[in-house]
């Protein structure tokens, strides 16, 4: 993926860069993608460029299929300055009208090399909370440039701007982009889970997410512990791949299960690409996360119809209605999540009945042309509110 300058007569369309720092099957980049799948064929000319190669599936071929531009930082290109030079002189050649960051490190460089490219236009995002230790290492100086060097801060849910505005930044220069998620117009097949010793009789609860700490997956299993005390029948999976940061994590997590004596109740999966069958195999799906901006598994959940019971942390009360389109529960309860599971599996009606709101706020709010509509109409008042 190397950087190449488009040809001037390529298109008439403004262009937009997007930033990120890598493409792998992330939160972030699952995002990026979905929008700009329903984008694609807009009033914009998308260029992607990546700061960092990944080693999962990337979403660079589907991007490039829709006819967008995805390039990458040279790998030789390290550190804070060669980077900022690098990317101003590749903007000055693409000539965009904006700049927009995804991920929240990469927001001084929109800011920055932005700036000395002279893009009109220079946004950053933030999709998780302020407080992460990630955030709160860095110096002074960088957290400054990442939150107010570039002119606004796209948040996922409210809860972040909420957030914003209590460090300091005015409504202005804050803008929401609601999450989206993809809608299958019929139900994926329920995975086999046969390899994994599970039966298609037993009722199986989940959790979905890349293997971090911050995913407090030790809840989940605390909670399950507690469930499958009451029904052994029931299964349980914490279906994600491990991160090369985080390589203890998924050892530490075999050895809690194996301390609860559930090693035939619940399975580390590691990464599964069928998750939207194993979706359609779940009868639960729960989220025990420190803190989330607004989690893609609890999206695709409703999308797939599935009752959650979840942490009420950042933006999944957006998501989650308590009561009627899943139940939420105080953070690190895993005894109130063990009782909010029982209750679902004990009664298929409530349920169905509870998965069927989920799919209806889903398409009614969060669907990708509804994020497409959103962020169109942003650039278009940064602009000027003139159309391009």
């Amino acid at each position: 993926m190397n950087p190449q300058r488009p040809a001037p007569e390529a298109s008439r369309r403004p262009r937009v860069v997007h930033l990120i720092n890598h493409l792998g099957r992330g939160g972030t980049e699952r995002q990026l993608f979905l929008v700009l799948s329903a984008m694609a064929q807009g009033p914009w000319e998308h260029h992607v460029l990546v700061f960092n190669p990944s080693r999962n599936l990337v979403y660079d071929e589907p991007l490039r299929a829709l006819g967008i531009s995805v390039s990458s930082l040279p790998e030789t290109c390290r550190g804070t300055f060669r980077r900022t030079v690098y990317l101003s002189r590749w903007l000055r050649r693409v000539r965009p009208r904006i700049v927009h960051s995804w991920t929240v490190h990469d927001n001084a460089y929109a800011a920055v090399a932005g700036r000395l490219a002279g893009v009109p236009v220079r946004w950053g995002s933030l999709r998780g909370t302020l407080s992460t230790p990630g955030l709160q290492k860095l110096p002074g100086l960088y957290r400054k440039l990442i939150l107010r060097g570039v002119e606004r801060i796209v948040v996922n849910c409210q809860a972040l701007g909420q957030e914003l505005e209590a460090a300091g930044l005015g409504a202005e220069q804050i803008a929401l982009l609601p999450n989206c998620v993809e809608l299958p117009s019929r139900e994926a097949p329920p995975a086999d889970l046969a390899d994994l010793g599970i039966e298609t009789s037993q009722p199986v609860v989940g959790t979905l997410g890349n293997l971090r700490r911050i995913k407090h997956h030790e809840m989940f299993i605390d909670a399950m512990a507690r469930v499958l005390e009451q029904r052994p029948e029931a299964r349980a999976l914490i279906v994600g791949q491990p991160l090369e940061s985080e390589k203890s994590y998924p050892g530490e997590l075999a050895r809690r299960i194996e301390d609860r004596g559930i090693e035939q109740g619940l399975q580390l999966t590691g990464f599964r690409a069928d998750v939207p069958n194993i979706l359609s195999r779940l009868r639960v799906l729960c989220l025990t996360s420190h803190s989330e901006g607004m989690p893609n598994a609890v999206l695709e959940a409703m999308a797939a119809a599935r009752p959650v019971v979840a942490v009420r942390v950042g933006g999944v009360p957006e998501l989650v209605e308590d009561g009627v389109t899943g139940f939420l529960v105080s953070p690190g309860d895993d005894r109130g999540m063990a009782e909010a599971v029982g209750r679902l599996l004990g009664d298929a009606d409530l349920a169905l009945e509870m998965g069927a709101a989920a799919r209806r706020k889903a398409e009614t709010t969060h669907s990708r042309s509804v994020a497409a509509t959103t962020l169109d109409g942003l650039y278009l008042r940064a602009l000027g509110g003139s159309s391009p």
